[in-house]
C-alpha cells in the first residue's frame, strides 16, 4: 500500500494489509498508528512478500516504546531470505513494542525496532466504530506442512512454520513440530537459513527445555561453542532431569571447545554415572567415552566454530530495552528453583526473596551485571512451605513476582 505526497498525516490502526510486495510504503508523508485523541491504538497486521515497512523519504511511527502509543502491531515478512522487514533510507521508522516474524528483524537505514512482543494479537474486524477483535486464523496442519515440503513450496512453507512456532510461544513445547523441522525441513538447502529463525523461537520460549533444544540445533551443524554458550547461560538446578540432560550435552561439547575439555567432561560423566538417572545405553556411552573423545582437540582454525558467531545477534534480538525477568522454574518448587533475567544494557541488579509477610529471606545477587542473559539458582534450605515473592531492583526500576514453595 502506497501513501504518497499530499496525503499529509495518515493514521492507520486496526487494519489488515496482506499480500503486497511492499506492505506499507510512504513517500513524503507521515504515517502513524496512534490518533489525535491519545488512545493506545495500533492493532495493525501487515504481511508482505519483500518489505513490510518502506519509508522512502517520509516518516513511519508504529510505536516508540513497548506498550506506547501506536505499538502492538504484527509484522510478517514472507520472503525472509531475500527481503527486509524495514527499509528506511530517508526519514525515520519507529516500530518498537510490536510483534515481528520471522526473527531476527532485518532492517536497513534509520529504523528503531529494538522491542518486540512474544505473540501476535488477533487482527481487527467488524464495525469501524467498535472495538472488537476476531480470532486468529487457522494454523496450518502437519499434513499441509508436509505437502508444502514435498512440493518444494518454500514461499508457503515459511509462514506455515512461523505461525506454528508463534503459537508455541508461552505454551508447552511442540516436540513433534521441532523434530519435523530439525530433521526434515532443515535438510533442504533452500531452508538452511530457517535454522536461525527456529533458534530464535527457542531462545525466546519461556521453558528451560527449549534451551537444550537450541543447543542441539546448533550442534547439528557443528556450532559447538555457541551450543555450549547457551547451556552455560542458564541454571538447570531446579529440574534434576533437565540438569542431567544439560550435563551430558556439556560433556559431549567440551572437548571440541576448550583446552582441557576432555578432562572436565570425564569428571562430569563420573557425576552422571552416580546420579541414578542412567539407563544401560547411557552407561555404555560413558564407558566408551574415553576411547571416542580422547583424541578430540578444540578447533582453533574455525572449522567447528564460525569465525563470526551469529548467536550474539540472535541473543540481541531477545534482549529487552532495559530488563525482563522470567517466571522462576520450576514453580511450585520443593527444594531448588532458578531465576532467569535478561538485560538490554549493563546495570546494577539486586535480586531478593521475601516471605508473605514482606520479610527478606535471601539476597541472590547484588551488584553490576553485563548486558545479556543471566540465570541464578535459589535453594530454599529450611524455609517453610508457603507463598513467597522475588523482587529484582535495577537501574530501570523494580519487578516483583510470586512463587510457591511446596515441600
Amino acid at each position: 500500500m502506497d501513501v504518497r505526497d499530499g496525503a499529509g498525516y495518515v493514521n492507520l490502526f486496526h487494519s489488515d494489509i496482506l499480500g503486497f510486495s511492499k506492505g506499507l510504503r510512504t513517500e513524503g508523508t507521515i504515517v502513524s498508528s496512534d490518533n489525535p485523541y491519545n488512545i493506545l491504538e495500533g492493532g495493525n497486521r501487515i504481511t508482505a512478500l519483500d518489505t513490510v515497512l518502506h519509508s522512502v523519504d517520509g516518516w513511519i511511527e508504529f510505536g516508540r516504546s513497548m506498550g506506547g502509543y501506536g505499538a502492538n502491531n504484527c509484522f510478517t515478512l514472507v520472503n525472509y531470505a531475500t527481503g527486509q522487514h524495514v527499509v528506511s533510507p530517508g526519514a525515520w521508522t519507529w516500530a518498537k513494542g510490536n510483534y515481528w516474524s520471522p526473527m531476527p528483524v532485518k532492517k536497513t537505514g534509520n529504523a528503531r525496532t529494538d522491542s518486540f512482543l512474544l505473540s501476535c494479537g488477533a487482527p481487527f474486524s467488524g464495525d469501524p466504530g467498535a472495538r472488537s477483535y476476531s480470532k486468529a486464523g487457522p494454523i496450518a496442519s502437519y499434513e499441509a506442512i508436509l505437502q508444502a515440503l514435498h512440493d518444494s513450496n518454500y514461499t508457503l512453507l515459511r509462514p506455515m512454520l512461523s505461525a506454528r512456532f508463534d503459537a508455541m510461544r508461552g505454551n508447552a513445547m511442540d516436540m513433534d513440530l521441532l523434530r519435523l523441522t530439525r530433521f526434515a525441513v532443515l535438510d533442504h538447502p533452500a531452508l538452511q537459513d530457517f535454522r536461525d529463525t527456529l533458534l530464535l523461537h527457542l531462545l525466546a520460549h519461556s521453558s528451560l527445555e527449549s534451551k537444550i533444544e537450541a543447543a542441539d540445533l546448533l550442534s547439528d551443524v557443528r556450532r559447538f561453542a555457541e551450543a555450549l554458550q547457551i547451556l552455560e547461560s542458564y541454571s538447570f538446578v531446579g529440574s534434576p532431569l533437565l540438569r542431567h540432560r544439560r550435563m551430558l550435552r556439556g560433556a559431549l561439547l567440551l572437548p571440541h571447545v576448550r583446552a582441557g575439555g576432555f578432562d572436565e567432561a570425564c569428571r562430569i560423566l563420573d557425576t552422571i554415572r552416580t546420579s541414578g538417572l542412567c539407563d544401560a545405553a547411557l552407561l555404555t556411552l560413558i564407558d566408551r567415552y574415553p576411547a571416542l573423545y580422547c583424541t578430540v582437540l578444540p578447533d582453533t582454525q574455525g572449522t567447528h566454530v564460525p569465525k563470526t558467531s551469529r548467536l550474539s545477534s540472535l541473543l540481541d534480538a531477545i534482549l529487552p530495552h532495559d530488563i525482563a525477568i522470567e517466571q522462576n522454574y520450576p514453580n511450585p518448587f520443593s527444594d531448588v528453583t532458578s531465576f532467569t533475567f535478561r538485560l538490554g544494557r549493563e546495570m546494577n541488579i539486586r535480586l531478593a526473596v521475601y516471605d508473605a509477610m514482606g520479610r527478606e529471606r535471601a539476597v541472590l545477587v547484588n551488584g553490576p551485571h553485563q548486558r545479556g542473559v543471566h540465570s541464578v539458582p535459589f535453594r530454599s534450605g529450611t524455609l517453610p512451605s508457603g507463598l513467597y515473592f522475588y523482587r529484582i531492583d535495577s537501574d530501570a526500576g523494580t519487578i516483583q513476582r510470586k512463587m510457591i514453595l511446596a515441600r
